[in-house]
């Protein structure tokens, strides 16, 4: 099935939103409720609505979840839209092999970074109060544990000591596999129905799961319900997935978790993205198809130019006496060329080279396969 543009064009929304946010988290936490916050439950709501509007950015991990919903998305679509299940299958086989060499090679870069002291927290802390960036700091380092972290700690218990971003790694590997067993099993039968039901119910129980879950619904939805998606329709299937998806849990009831949520506004944001001609032509520009491209790049090198050369500069830059806000702008502006060089540098690096022998390898073995 061809590659669908826009897809990469959300992706690239995506990458950029979660570098956004983590900037705010590190240089203007106001309204921040999340993990590292030091913030009680019993005073979240104050905290949050002190903060309102800005606290909807200071508190976005939703992009993260679009993201989960992606992963299960694509093979779904191209499933129903092609009937073949050579996709997913290709998939089963590489995918821990499609993920391990950049996570490991993320782990060992923010090994030798903290062995070596390049990393700035400590000295940001006292000028941005930002809890966050302090909870960042790993605990004792060794070369061993890194290499146990980036080879299967991190897909086993998200193991994120040594780049915050790999928490989601052992979510994103199980989401997948949960997923391929998914088309395997249901996807042919109207059964599947029954099973959307049942695995509804399963999500307030592993509720990071729940966006995997909306990604399939979406890729059903679109495929088999044949209904036309004006620009108004769109927009308020992408209005509500925002909305749903940018507000924390203390606007809805308290036993509802904030990833369930997440996973119903990334549900909506596909539908109206994905079936929308509107929307599908303005994810499709060169920029955020490129920033697609180089996404998971991006999103793990990120923390790397942030803690060592924005967070020095900064400090450097307020020692000379520049003003905050004019040290943000400056600081910012330094930093945007670096976040894409050192993406760059990374997909051609690592991730370019791992697709290329995880395909090769699996040409070659499905003709082994098909001459036995």
């Amino acid at each position: 099935m061809k590659r669908l543009a826009y897809i990469d064009g959300l992706k690239g929304v995506c990458a950029l939103w979660v570098c956004f946010f983590h900037y705010i988290l590190a240089f203007y936490p106001y309204g921040f409720i999340g993990w590292g916050s030091d913030v009680p439950p019993e005073k979240a709501l104050y905290v949050y609505y002190n903060a309102f509007p800005f606290s909807v950015l200071s508190n976005a991990s939703y992009p993260l979840y679009i993201f989960f919903a992606l992963i299960s998305f694509i093979p779904t679509y191209n499933f129903f839209q092609t009937r073949k299940s050579v996709f997913f299958h290709h998939q089963i086989y590489k995918r821990y092999f499609r993920l391990m060499p950049p996570v490991l090679a993320c782990t060992l870069i923010g090994y030798f970074l903290w062995q070596a002291n390049w990393n700035y927290n400590l000295q940001l802390v006292p000028l941005t109060n930002s809890s966050w960036v302090l909870a960042l700091i790993p605990g004792n380092l060794s070369l061993t544990d890194a290499l146990k972290s980036g080879l299967f700690m991190a897909f086993i218990n998200g193991d994120g000591r040594y780049n915050s971003v790999l928490w989601c790694m052992n979510i994103i590997l199980i989401g997948s596999y949960l997923t391929y067993l998914f088309l395997a099993v249901f996807a042919k039968t109207k059964g599947r129905f029954a099973v959307y039901l049942i695995a509804s119910f399963f999500c307030f129980k592993f509720p990071d799961y729940t966006a995997f879950l909306c990604g399939i619904l979406a890729a059903d939805f679109l495929t088999h319900v044949k209904l036309p998606l004006t620009v108004n329709t769109g927009g308020l299937y992408v209005a509500a997935g925002f909305i749903i998806g940018n507000f924390p849990i203390v606007v809805y009831l308290p036993q509802v978790p904030n990833s369930l949520m997440y996973g119903i506004g990334a549900l909506f944001i596909s539908i109206g993205c994905f079936g929308t001609v509107v929307f599908q032509k303005a994810l499709s520009g060169s920029i955020l198809t490129y920033f697609g491209k180089i996404s998971f790049p991006l999103i793990l090198t990120h923390f790397f130019v942030m803690q060592t050369f924005s967070f020095g500069l900064f400090v450097y830059l307020n020692r000379l006496g520049i003003p905050f806000y004019w040290n943000l702008v400056l600081m910012t502006c330094a930093s945007l060329p670096l976040l894409w060089g050192a993406a760059e540098i990374f997909y051609r690096l690592v991730e370019k080279p791992t697709e290329y022998l995880l395909s090769l390898l699996f040409s070659k073995t499905r003709k082994n396969h098909s001459k036995a």
